[in-house]
């Protein structure tokens, strides 16, 4: 964690990196996970929360880190690098902070 927030600088908050990581976050994990759970036989309520607290963080820091070593352009680089860390930290926080509301809603008694 100290190391994600120290690759951190003031600018990789930018509304474009921000916007960007809540979309991916809130709309386009969710969907996909839906996605690839039809016809599974996964309860809807097992799907929301697969669909909310899915994989993420680590993947995402070893694809990126592949893609850079393997030549994308710098200023590609930088920007994805940028977008990344944000959506890692977000969903970190969001994750941390209902985490225990839905737990509770969804998979409560």
């Amino acid at each position: 964690m100290v190391l994600l927030g120290g690759m951190l600088f003031t600018d990789s908050w930018s509304p474009r990196a921000v916007s960007l990581g809540l979309f991916l976050f809130l709309v386009v994990r969710p969907v996909s996970v839906f996605l690839g759970l039809l016809g599974s036989g996964a309860s809807w309520r097992l799907q929301m929360l697969v669909g909310w607290f899915g994989v993420r963080g680590i993947g995402s820091l070893y694809y990126l880190m592949f893609a850079v070593v393997f030549g994308l352009p710098e200023e590609l680089s930088l920007e994805l690098i940028h977008i990344t860390l944000v959506v890692v930290v977000l969903s970190i926080i969001i994750h941390g902070l209902t985490v225990k509301p839905m737990m509770t809603r969804w998979w409560g008694p």
